[in-house]
């Protein structure tokens, strides 16, 4: 029980009660059952009268009973729990101005618009695909970022209504990766104060129009990802391996893989490469000798001496490189992608050849006889910063660290924080996220003449 300063050994409202029983013996104002992993909402809160403030958050509450708080209430704070649903009568808690719903899994929140005298409404980190139609005349602060919101207009058309709304948080939505993210807000808010935590001018009397385009014309947006993974540097292999038929007849590669949004595999190009200057075997340096006259190697700056150079740096750059531009579709499924990252697996594929025998050597040939193909290195990059609607692009440095092992010797399950397991670095590489708008324009039919 925390005690505030100036709080008197007898009845004291300033006294935090920490259970039900403190609340009645100091005739305390404020509960404080945080963090005291609750499964349920403790029985006899309605019965203290003299509540005005009751905390409930990083618990596992799923569920809140009707009828479970008194009406004296005015901030709820219900953070960080596992609830579904709001209780359905929230109306009744006439005097309930706070409330901290956000961290739960929440899908609808109709019940709290049910409160009207609430003025802050927090819902951020829930689940929630769509926001209600109705119109609030109190609430002045709403938080809805980090959920599955997916329709921007929609939802501005709605708190349009709301007069006193003048901080707004949507950042996190899927929504928010769309151009112009902030001028559309404005257009349909020009009361707005705050949005995601910052500081906004106040405009006034600014038209949607000269945000959506022309009258007489529809604009249709379309977002791309562009992805590139570029400049992959193995641990302990400083160049490519050269291999030719008589020596070599086991080949590695390694190569980079990861799914795009739509759950599609993509992979890098093999690191090592051979370069193009090394001695080839007899077969292919004859068919290199039949080449058409008009058959130019990219990269290669004629009569300037430097080919060999500028066609080893040309193939340098595209050792491990991954290029991947895929249209962004504003869902649900999309959101998540973004925040949960994406999986980057280093792996390793060894082929194995068999060559034929004879007497000329060039004639012999060599066939795939066994490939195995293992993860050497894991990462994860997560795209969740272009949620927040300011940033189209970012870039990071990707460390590939050895995956963890899951089991020892005799079958026996490893802790992931055990100190055994591997941690050592195997690659880098760079990776940058862009974000790209293309605006299709297409003018409305002409109307048929009455």
């Amino acid at each position: 029980m925390t005690v505030y300063k100036g709080a008197s050994s007898n009845t004291d409202p300033f006294v935090e009660a920490r259970n039900v029983a403190d609340v009645e013996k100091w005739h305390s104002t404020v509960l404080n059952l945080s963090g005291m992993e609750l499964t349920r909402c403790p029985k006899g809160i309605r019965a203290c009268k003299s509540l005005s403030e009751v905390i409930l958050t990083n618990n596992s509450i799923a569920s809140l009973p009707e009828r479970v708080f008194p009406r004296s209430l005015q901030t709820l704070r219900i953070t960080g729990n596992a609830l579904t649903a709001l209780p359905s009568d929230l109306s009744r808690l006439n005097s309930l101005k706070n409330l901290h719903a956000g961290a739960n899994r929440l899908e609808s929140i109709d019940a709290s618009l049910d409160c009207l005298s609430l003025q802050h409404a927090g819902f951020g980190y829930n689940q929630l695909s769509a926001f209600p139609k109705r119109r609030h005349e109190k609430i002045c602060s709403l938080d809805v970022s980090h959920n599955h919101l997916c329709d921007l207009e929609e939802l501005l058309k709605t708190l349009a209504t709301w007069d006193s709304l003048s901080c707004l948080s949507l950042r996190g939505n899927p929504f928010c990766f769309k151009r112009n993210y902030v001028q559309t807000i404005r257009s349909y808010l020009p009361q707005l104060l705050f949005l995601d935590g910052k500081r906004l001018e106040e405009i006034r009397n600014r038209s949607a129009m000269s945000i959506h385009g022309e009258e007489g014309e529809r604009l249709e947006e379309e977002t791309y990802l562009s992805i590139e993974l570029t400049k992959l540097k193995l641990q302990g292999v400083d160049q490519p391996a050269t291999e030719t038929l008589a020596d070599n007849l086991t080949v590695e590669r390694y190569y980079v893989q990861f799914n795009d949004h739509a759950g599609h595999p993509v992979c890098s190009l093999p690191f090592p490469q051979p370069r193009e200057n090394v001695e080839e075997p007899p077969q292919a340096t004859k068919k290199s000798k039949e080449k058409p006259s008009g058959d130019k190697t990219k990269g290669k700056a004629k009569g300037t001496g430097k080919e060999e150079e500028e066609s080893e740096q040309v193939h340098e750059l595209e050792w491990g490189s991954a290029k991947l531009k895929s249209r962004l579709a504003i869902s649900k499924e999309t959101g998540c992608w973004m925040r949960c990252g994406v999986d980057l697996k280093l792996v390793k594929a060894t082929v194995k050849f068999a060559s034929t025998s004879g007497d000329d050597p060039e004639n012999q040939t060599r066939s795939i006889s066994d490939v195995h193909e293992c993860v050497v290195g894991e990462s994860c990059i997560r795209l969740h910063g272009l949620l927040e609607g300011y940033d189209r692009s970012m870039d990071q440095e990707v460390a590939f660290v050895s995956p963890q092992v899951l089991w020892d010797d005799q079958g026996k399950p490893i802790p992931i924080d055990d100190p055994s397991q591997p941690h050592e670095t195997v690659a880098n590489a760079a990776f940058v996220a862009t974000l790209s708008t293309i605006e299709k324009t297409e003018e409305r039919p002409p109307q048929a003449d009455s």
